[in-house]
């Protein structure tokens, strides 16, 4: 159960509506993700990035910050993302531990251009200044 609940979890924070809704009960709130979102307030896994050379699949929001456009980019490694969305969730947490410890742990990627932080379950979340033109 406490498996099923960290993939709902994660495949939230990726931005996945029925990907979240497989992982949870009635009680802890399916109905919830599984529901019509207007795409214009909901969030899908729509966006892949390469931070610190891994590719990521997740979602992004640009917002205003005093007056400056910023991108966040929350994500999960693209290979792990593939077992949690096919519904192997003993894959991607066997395949994620070995993963631990093998992560750069600089906090910021030039070629992102913004910080970064990767966490030991393969999510990212970065952030970056929107350049105008």
């Amino acid at each position: 159960m406490l498996a099923q609940a960290g993939a709902a979890g994660l495949m939230a924070f990726t931005g996945g509506g029925e990907p979240t809704a497989r992982y949870l009960t009635k009680r802890q709130g399916k109905g919830h993700f599984e529901t019509f979102t207007h795409a214009g307030t909901g969030i899908v896994q729509d966006v892949t990035h390469t931070v610190h050379g891994k590719k990521f699949v997740g979602t992004d929001h640009v917002f205003r910050l005093n007056g400056v456009r910023v991108e966040s980019f929350s994500g999960l490694a693209a290979d792990l993302f593939d077992h949690l969305r096919d519904g192997r969730v003993e894959q991607y947490r066997h395949e994620a531990h070995n993963l631990r410890g093998s992560w750069p742990t600089d906090p910021w990627d030039a070629k992102w251009r913004g910080p970064v932080s990767l966490h030991p379950d393969n999510t990212v979340m970065a952030l970056r200044r929107l350049r105008l033109g």
